[in-house]
């Protein structure tokens, strides 16, 4: 990979990076917001739920501009969404009433969202099918990582002062911006396909955009219905996880410094698991030709270590061997569970064609967030004041991933079958560029 790859590669993480730090923001100001503008925890509530739910829809739109996208065109989308969300960021510093910040959030969600579909069309051109699981694991890592600075950030400034960090996360992304327009390189579409690289590179255009019939033709792709089906129920426990891990570790009677620590250990697990499963899996894909059975077995495990996590008691004595073999299960279950993410998204790829990727990937982001909204709720519905509460909402959350692993089971017949279909089409149009 030549050094104008590599910085593209780095422009395209510093803009996921910052776009995560912002859309966390809020997180920890909801009771000061309700205070400054006057109105209710419930309104304000209200606000952010709209921003996701804006954020979420937007993904399918920005995806299919982005498969319609001609030559160039990706970048000028990417550049565009990043224009509304830095411009709309720096606005949000300034706003004075309740309606001029819902106005300004749900600009920034539009813009936020454009991100994921474009970052993901582009990355994969640069990536190979061989090593797709452990490249594409760094979107997911820079993700986390920019959520928790995002979260950081907002604290920086103290308990009550919430407008700085936008300021900032705007005037960044607009900087990020005006490196991108003069550095950043959109690979041509489908460059990294075994059967058209060669003619790419000689010059030759693939010219084949999504439209509504190719649209249809992708919800019939056995892998994308399964793929997305299992993905839906995988949020359910994570919008869960959210919101209850840390009443949880106050209930189970963590300060506030042991708590963040904690936190952080079991957090990093995430990472860790994003990124030993995007090694794992191109080794898994390499050796058995796919990577479903160790999707599959991951996810088990990692239920299987976070059901013991969550169902241990609490000790008499906080720090004790019952509470380091708690951290220790937690840790490996959160592990175990996120490796299949970035096979998810690497099957995503290895079964659509390049103008379809950036939609196909919207869908399940959309559906996905929309979900994980559910577990939100799942979560409030079954919690109360006690222990035992969150730690039995914590525990059952965790076996609707048997729901997941049974979406799971029918990829082991469709996987092939679509790679070989993408196989044939990418042959086929190779010729045609001939």
């Amino acid at each position: 990979m030549n050094p104008g790859s590599i910085l593209s590669i780095l422009l395209f993480l510093a803009l996921v990076f910052l776009g995560s730090a912002n859309f966390a923001l809020f997180s920890p100001h909801e009771i000061h917001l309700a205070q400054e503008f006057g109105t209710s925890i419930l309104a304000i509530d209200f606000l952010m739920a709209l921003f996701t739910a804006i954020f979420a829809f937007s993904f399918p739109v920005w995806g299919f501009l982005c498969g319609r996208a001609s030559r160039g065109g990706r970048k000028k989308l990417l550049l565009i969404g990043t224009a509304m969300w830095g411009v709309a960021s720096i606005f949000t510093y300034f706003v004075a009433s309740y309606s001029q910040l819902l106005v300004a959030r749900l600009i920034n969600g539009i813009g936020i969202a454009v991100l994921l579909p474009v970052c993901f069309s582009i990355f994969v051109d640069y990536i190979s099918p061989q090593e797709r699981g452990k490249a594409l694991s760094l979107l997911p890592i820079t993700l986390a990582l920019g959520s928790g600075a995002g979260i950081a950030l907002a604290s920086a400034f103290g308990e009550t002062v919430w407008r700085p960090p936008f300021l900032v996360t705007g005037i960044m992304g607009l900087g990020i911006l005006v490196l991108s327009i003069f550095f950043l390189r959109e690979p041509e579409r489908g460059v990294s396909e075994p059967e058209l690289r060669e003619h790419i590179l000689a010059g030759k255009v693939y010219n084949h955009r999504i439209n509504m019939k190719k649209l249809v033709e992708r919800l019939g792709i056995g892998t994308n219905r399964w793929l997305t089906l299992a993905e839906i129920s995988r949020a359910i426990p994570i919008g869960i996880y959210v919101y209850k891990v840390i009443p949880y570790l106050e209930m189970y009677g963590f300060g506030a410094g042991a708590k963040t620590i904690v936190t952080l250990f079991i957090g990093s697990g995430v990472v860790f698991g994003y990124l030993m499963g995007g090694y794992m899996g191109d080794w898994a894909n390499k050796k058995a030709g796919d990577r479903v059975l160790f999707s599959v077995l991951s996810l088990l495990l990692g239920m299987v270590f976070l059901s013991i996590a969550w169902s241990m008691p609490r000790p008499e004595a906080l720090w004790s061997s019952n509470t380091i073999l708690f951290f220790l299960f937690a840790f490996l279950g959160v592990a175990l569970a996120y490796m299949n993410v970035p096979n998810v998204h690497a099957m995503l790829v290895n079964v659509n064609e390049p103008e379809t990727r950036g939609m196909s990937f919207s869908v399940l982001s959309s559906m996905s967030w929309m979900t994980y909204g559910v577990g939100i709720l799942i979560g409030g519905i079954g919690t109360k004041a006690t222990l035992a509460s969150y730690q039995g909402v914590l525990f059952w959350g965790t076996l609707v991933w048997i729901s997941t692993v049974l979406f799971w089971l029918p990829i082991f017949g469709t996987i092939k079958k679509d790679k070989s279909r993408l196989r044939e089409i990418m042959t086929q149009r190779a010729g045609e560029m001939v």
